[in-house]
């Protein structure tokens, strides 16, 4: 099955937006550890494997939305300028 570029880049977001869920998840599971127990560190590969995978999203998302309309290509940047505060 051949899928469209939009099609493409919408699995990207959706992928993205599990991933950016999966690290909101992660920083309340790593503040719950920090204040209900005797644990004040929480090992961060986790988190750095998440941001990687998160970022690499990014690049294919980027990749496909070179097929989009100026419209649509703006939007996608101005998700990651929002979400990266670059």
């Amino acid at each position: 099955m051949k899928l469209r570029h939009k099609e493409l880049v919408a699995k990207q977001l959706v992928k993205i937006e599990e991933i950016e869920l999966n690290i909101k998840l992660y920083d309340k599971l790593t503040r719950f550890i920090r204040e209900n127990s005797s644990i004040k560190q929480v090992n961060n590969d986790i988190l750095e494997a998440l941001i990687r995978i998160e970022l690499e999203e990014y690049r294919k998302l980027f990749m496909w939305s070179l097929f989009l309309e100026d419209s649509e290509q703006t939007a996608i940047r101005q998700k990651a300028v929002e979400r990266f505060n670059v």
